[in-house]
């Protein structure tokens, strides 16, 4: 992702700026995993030119790179010299004037767009859940830096804080009357299917995402989970675990789809699970 800014900058329109960065993040996805996202993007560029869900990729791309920076998907970007720092910059912006941020190809020009999108939508703290949201992401940084395993409540809590804002600000952006605390399993189902689908990746960068009374009762501790990575998912009781883990989600999304929701609101949940 290039992060510079330069004054011509100022002459080039915010949406070209926006399809710019966004144009650019979509390659690289799609070359990281290819065909995960193609489905995902194309459809949310359709939907950006609908007038009624225009503010649905902006927050989004935000999101996707904040992540992806934080999980060392990407480069720090230039000017920064650690992760907390950029999360600390973001969260001040996020504090301050947001309209200081000067145009620029940058995930911050993306958070401005974002506040500047969403700021006057009904029901909608959009301030306070980016804050939520960078909260969450500096925990799952420190996480990763301690290689230290988290409760079942914890992580749970965890997917929550990292799935919920983002929920709650997407289902703003397609017009949906619900929010994150109307549909709390979207998150801790995300969150768990994620963590047991990038298992392998995850234990590869030091992130646990088995919990501590899992790995206590299979006799292990935290650095025999770094140390096995991947072959500790053949443990017999980390197995029984992951089973288990994929039978509660899918008993929660059935759940979650036998709540009275909005037409909108019942589209996009279903669209995740």
């Amino acid at each position: 992702m290039n992060s510079f800014t330069h004054e011509s900058f100022s002459y080039i329109p915010d949406d070209i700026l926006e399809q710019s960065i966004i144009h650019e993040h979509t390659i690289i996805m799609r070359k990281r995993a290819p065909g995960k996202y193609n489905e995902l993007t194309q459809m949310l560029h359709l939907l950006s030119h609908i007038p009624m869900f225009s503010d649905c990729e902006v927050p989004y791309f935000f999101g996707r790179i904040a992540d992806d920076i934080v999980d060392d998907d990407l480069p720090l970007p230039r000017g920064y010299i650690s992760i907390p720092e950029w999360i600390e910059v973001m969260t001040a912006h996020l504090h301050n004037d947001i309209n200081r941020i000067p145009k620029s190809t940058t995930a911050e020009f993306l958070l401005k767009r974002t506040v500047q999108r969403m700021e006057q939508y009904d029901n909608l703290d959009i301030r306070g859940e980016l804050l939520r949201f960078l909260h969450a992401m500096r925990r799952e940084y420190d996480r990763r830096i301690a290689g230290a395993s988290l409760s079942q409540e914890e992580l749970e809590q965890l997917y929550q804080e990292e799935f919920g804002s983002p929920h709650t600000i997407m289902l703003a952006a397609f017009r949906s009357r619900l929010r994150e605390k109307d549909v709390p399993e979207l998150g801790i189902i995300q969150g768990r299917r994620y963590a047991l689908d990038g298992m392998k990746d995850d234990l590869r960068k030091n992130i646990i995402g088995i919990p501590t009374e899992v790995l206590e009762k299979a006799g292990m501790d935290d650095h025999d989970a770094i140390q096995l990575g991947s072959q500790i998912l053949s443990q017999p009781i980390i197995a029984r675990w992951r089973d288990n883990e994929i039978a509660e989600c899918n008993t929660l999304a059935i759940q979650l789809l036998s709540r009275p929701l909005d037409i909108i609101g019942r589209m996009y949940v279903k669209a995740l699970l």
